[in-house]
């Protein structure tokens, strides 16, 4: 990522809502609102607010970072959803990060330095501690009778 261009990190995986941006080695902006449940509702708008206080638009942003966990099981798919789904639609890289209790600036500084390296990156993917309770049904699905 060359150093003009401005990055945006963002951090749901516990009890709060972090973005901050970084340029270069500045951080423009940031907010951390603590939080037990609403970062779905909340994340979008603190995203715009972040951008406003530094000057800065959507269309500004040159790279995107997340936060992939361990955390707060909804959270981390918040945080890695929105920025996959940014990410695709702006055309930019999105870096994941499994740096636990990092704050949000040092997230951000973490994935400029870890993008400047030129090497590829996938997908941000969430970082869970263990699997998913949730397993497929071993009932047959229902079978729809035609009737003409």
């Amino acid at each position: 990522m060359p150093p003009e261009q401005t990055l945006l990190a963002i951090d749901t995986t516990a009890a709060f809502c972090a973005v901050a941006l970084l340029c270069g080695d500045e951080i423009l902006a940031q907010q951390v609102e603590p939080m037990t449940r609403g970062q779905v509702e909340r994340l979008f708008p603190l995203i715009q607010e972040v951008l406003a206080e530094a000057g800065k638009t959507i269309d500004d942003l040159g790279a995107l970072a997340v936060n992939t966990g361990p955390g707060n099981f909804t959270g981390i798919r918040i945080g890695v959803s929105a920025t996959r789904g940014l990410a695709m639609g702006l055309g930019i890289p999105a870096i994941g990060i499994s740096a636990p209790d990092t704050p949000i600036d040092r997230l951000a500084r973490m994935a400029s330095a870890q993008l400047a390296t030129g090497e590829p990156t996938e997908r941000p993917a969430p970082a869970y501690l263990r699997p998913a309770n949730a397993a497929p049904s071993r009932t047959p699905p229902v079978v729809i009778l035609d009737d003409t």
